[in-house]
């Protein structure tokens, strides 16, 4: 399959008498490549004088983050995932 193209599967149940009934999918994108940011994530928690509070937050506080959409060339964004973890991730 290639990237960017649209296909199309086709099920056939066959019978052992050799009858058989076929359906086709909907239509479906290939879309191998990752999106694309286009800027960075931003603290929504930093303090009023623009530093990170980089220390530990009451259970209370939340954690508040935003980032403008990324970019899909072959389909759009269907969701995000955030994580929060107490090391950086590579997934």
């Amino acid at each position: 399959m290639q990237n960017g193209a649209t296909y199309v599967l086709k099920v056939r149940a066959v019978t052992a008498a050799g009858a058989y009934l076929e359906r086709p999918s909907g239509d479906f994108l290939v879309d191998a490549t990752p999106p694309i940011p286009t800027g960075p994530v931003i603290d929504l928690g930093a303090s009023a004088d623009g530093d990170d509070l980089d220390g530990t937050p009451s259970l209370d506080a939340g954690v508040t983050v935003a980032w403008p959409p990324f970019d899909d060339d072959e389909s759009q964004i269907a969701a995000y995932m955030v994580g929060l973890s107490t090391r950086p991730c590579d997934d």
